[in-house]
């Protein structure tokens, strides 16, 4: 009888338990990262927060503009003490060319010209950061 109660304990026991997430995994999902878009030729800029580690994201989605469409020139990292995080920021039109930024590189060219600002239409640009 004793081994039944055990026994049944231990299959309840591990039906009931929960999935168990590494440190790593638990601080990734909980963290943001904070970034900014801006139009040096408009002078207007924004900030926005996303999480890390999920699926890649337009930047449409996460800039409003009452035209629809995002234009910008440059993005910057707003919180560089994101130590490990990297992102990535993919034009839909030249998926090859992937504008990588973090905590070391935190100001990247949206229009691939650093000697110029060329306001560049970003509503369909993603992006994904991870850990």
């Amino acid at each position: 009888m004793q081994f039944t109660i055990f026994t049944t304990l231990a299959i309840l026991s591990g039906a009931f338990a929960l999935p168990t997430l590494s440190t790593r995994e638990i601080k990734a999902s909980q963290e943001l990262f904070t970034f900014a878009l801006t139009n040096d030729l408009s002078g207007s800029s924004a900030a926005t927060s996303i999480p890390i580690n999920v699926d890649p994201v337009t930047l449409g989605s996460l800039f409003f503009d009452p035209s629809g469409r995002v234009f910008a020139t440059s993005a910057q990292n707003l919180n560089p003490s994101g130590e490990g995080v990297a992102c990535f920021i993919v034009n839909p039109a030249s998926p090859d060319a992937v504008i990588r930024f973090n905590d070391k590189m935190t100001f990247v060219d949206l229009d691939n010209n650093k000697d110029v600002a060329i306001q560049t239409d970003v509503t369909d640009f993603t992006i994904q950061c991870v850990l």
